[in-house]
């Protein structure tokens, strides 16, 4: 049985499968130029990690290096990761304003009617990992992430 992490904000709920620790291993393939007829490809391994502290976003941390190759990492991210929706009185920011009023979001009511607006379904993220994958000309051929606890 899955249980939601203690203290995850509402607007979270989607996402909270993401929070923990996760690695696996792929394989980045593509064409130098597209006359070649062989692909290069290189296996490689990767840890990622999705925390919360509360507030309305997840933070996460990306590492990954080649296979048989140590000491040549591959670039890393820091981030966050959060529901895009309108901004509400609420919020706190931009810096350290402190947000003002009610949340708009307070039952998971609330939070299905926002996740089936147009505007949500049109920014997936399946849209802008293909964007990501097809601009840079790689193809991760392989990608088998499993639990790490």
């Amino acid at each position: 049985m899955f249980v939601l992490p203690e203290g995850l904000p509402l607007e979270l709920t989607p996402l909270a499968f993401l929070v923990g620790k996760w690695e696996g291993t792929g394989v980045i393939s593509y064409k130098q130029n597209p006359d070649d007829e062989t692909p290069l490809e290189f296996e490689f391994k990767q840890r990622v990690e999705f925390a919360h502290d509360g507030s309305n976003c997840l933070t996460y941390i990306s590492s990954a290096e080649l296979i048989g190759n140590p000491g040549n990492a591959l670039p890393s991210e820091i981030g966050y990761w959060r529901i895009a929706r309108p901004a509400d009185a609420a919020d706190n920011g931009p810096a350290f304003i402190v947000g003002q009023g009610e949340p708009s979001l307070k039952t998971h009511e609330d939070l299905e009617k926002l996740l089936h607006t147009k505007t949500l379904r049109n920014c997936g993220m399946q849209r802008a990992a293909s964007t990501f994958l097809s601009r840079f000309s790689i193809r991760v051929a392989q990608q088998n992430f499993i639990t790490a606890k």
